[in-house]
C-alpha cells in the first residue's frame, strides 16, 4: 500500500510527522485535532510505493481555494521511494511532477492536504 510521509525540515530531513495514503480520496484541514499531521509544519514529503496517476496537493489555506497558494505533485510512472525535497520548487522528470502555484505570494505553512488516487 502506497502513503506519503510529511518531515518538518526541508530535503525531508527532520522529524518525521505523520503520513497519509495514496490510495484514497480523500481531504484533510490540519487545523482539526484529527488530522494526520501537525498543522503548518510539513515542508516536504517522501513518496512511497505510488502507483502512476496519484496527486498530492497542498495548501497554506484551510479551505483549499483554487485562487491561493499551493503545490500539487503528480506521479506519472510508480514511485518506489522518492523525496520531494519542497513545496516550493518545481520538477518536471519521467517520475513525477511538481508545480507551485503562487498567485497570492510565497507558499505559506501547510495547512490543507488533498489526496487523489488512481
Amino acid at each position: 500500500m502506497g502513503e506519503i510521509r510529511f518531515y518538518e525540515g526541508a530535503g525531508c530531513s527532520q522529524h518525521y510527522i505523520g503520513k497519509v495514503s495514496s490510495e484514497i480520496n480523500h481531504e484533510w484541514d490540519l487545523s482539526l485535532i484529527s488530522s494526520p499531521i501537525p498543522n503548518g509544519e510539513a515542508k516536504a514529503c517522501t513518496l512511497i510505493q505510488v502507483q502512476a496517476g496519484a496527486k498530492l496537493r497542498v495548501f497554506d489555506s484551510s479551505f483549499g481555494s483554487p485562487e491561493g497558494n499551493c503545490a500539487e505533485i503528480t506521479v506519472l510512472s510508480y514511485v518506489e521511494d522518492r523525496c520531494i525535497p519542497s513545496f516550493s520548487e518545481t520538477i518536471a522528470d519521467g517520475e513525477v511532477e511538481v508545480r507551485v502555484h503562487n498567485s497570492k505570494g510565497t507558499l505559506g505553512p501547510i495547512t490543507r492536504i488533498e489526496m487523489r488516487s488512481v
